[in-house]
C-alpha cells in the first residue's frame, strides 16, 4: 500500500484558517482569502486573470504547534487555474466545526480526476523556509528523495547553516515537496515564539521529518 504522507497529521482536528495564491512563488506578495469574505470569488477571477502563468495555491489550518499549510502548483491553462482555484474556495470548510478540514481538504482534491496521487509516497525534497518569506530569506533544502537519513542530513545541514538561527519576523516551516502528479507540498510549523520574533525548533524539525515518513 501506498505510504500517505498526510496520516500522521490525520485523526486531529485542524481548523481551517485562510487560502492564499500566489505567482512566480512569490509568496511575500500573495493574494489571502479568508471564510466568509465579501465577494470573494470575484476578487479570485480578478486576480487570476492578470497572473503569470506560475499560480499556486496554499490553505492554511491550525496545529497544536502552530499552523500548517498544503500547498498545490496548478497547471499553467488559465482555465483549469480557475477551476482548481473554485474547487479550493468552494470547499465546505466551517472554521468552527470540530471536523477535520484538513483531512477533508486532502480527500476533495484527490477526487479530482488526475490528483488522485497527491501527497502519497515519499517526498521528491524537504527544505526549511520561512512562511511567506520563501525568496525573501531562502529556504534550506537539506534532503533530497532516495537519499540517506533524512535526519541526519537535517542535523548536518543546520549544523553547518548559520542562517536559520534567527530570529525571523514570520514563523518557520519544514515542507515536504513532491513532484507528481504536480507539484505540491506540505508545510509544517517548526519554530517557537520569542520575545524578539521566532526561532528554529529543532525538536518540532525532527517530529515533522518523522511525520512526513512515517
Amino acid at each position: 500500500m501506498t505510504h500517505d504522507c498526510l496520516a500522521a497529521l490525520k485523526g486531529g482536528c485542524h481548523p481551517f484558517l485562510r487560502w492564499q495564491f500566489a505567482c512566480n512563488g512569490c509568496w511575500e506578495k500573495a493574494l489571502h482569502l479568508h471564510p466568509r469574505q465579501p465577494k470573494m470569488r470575484e476578487c479570485l477571477r480578478s486576480w487570476l486573470e492578470v497572473a503569470a502563468d506560475d499560480v499556486a495555491a496554499e490553505l492554511f489550518f491550525a496545529g497544536d504547534a502552530g499552523e500548517l499549510f498544503l500547498g498545490l502548483r496548478f497547471p499553467p491553462r488559465k482555465e483549469t487555474q480557475l477551476f482548481l482555484a473554485e474547487v479550493l474556495i468552494d470547499l465546505d470548510l466551517d472554521v468552527g466545526s470540530a471536523e477535520d478540514s484538513l483531512a477533508k481538504t486532502v480527500a476533495a482534491l484527490r477526487s479530482i480526476s488526475g490528483l488522485e496521487e497527491l501527497y502519497l509516497g515519499e517526498p521528491a525534497f524537504m527544505e526549511i523556509g520561512v512562511v511567506n518569506g520563501w525568496k525573501s530569506f531562502g529556504p534550506l533544502r537539506f534532503w533530497q528523495g532516495g537519499s540517506p537519513s533524512p535526519l541526519e542530513s537535517l542535523h548536518l545541514a543546520l549544523q553547518q547553516g548559520g542562517c536559520f538561527e534567527g530570529p525571523f519576523p514570520l514563523p518557520l516551516a519544514l515542507e515536504g515537496g513532491f513532484s507528481v502528479p504536480v507539484p505540491h507540498w506540505v508545510g509544517l510549523p517548526v519554530s517557537s515564539s520569542t520575545a524578539d520574533g521566532y526561532r528554529l525548533d529543532g525538536l518540532l524539525a525532527e517530529e515533522a521529518v518523522a511525520s512526513l515518513l512515517r
